[in-house]
């Protein structure tokens, strides 16, 4: 296994250059997604649409919305933009 593999599975740049790669990590970019779902959902979303949709089902989309980004095809395009992901 290579000692520093550089993100198998990412969503996207931060807005901040704090990380040492520029990325985000998929499965971060996720539960920081469900998280504010939930937050959106326990104080923003009106009352009668909570009735509408369940907290989990709504929380379940957000955490999903980008799964897409596991797919080899995006990380494949994503590694010619970024060459620096190319990790022997």
């Amino acid at each position: 296994m290579a000692q520093n593999k550089l993100y198998d599975l990412w969503a996207k740049k931060p807005r901040n250059d704090d990380c040492e790669t520029g990325l985000v990590k998929l499965t971060e970019h996720l539960q920081e997604t469900a998280n504010v779902a939930a937050w959106l959902y326990d104080n923003w979303l009106p009352e009668n649409s909570r009735h509408q949709i369940q907290r989990i089902t709504f929380v379940f989309i957000a955490f999903t919305h980008d799964l897409g980004k596991a797919s080899p095809i995006f990380k494949h395009a994503r590694v010619l933009q970024h060459p620096i992901l190319i990790v022997g």
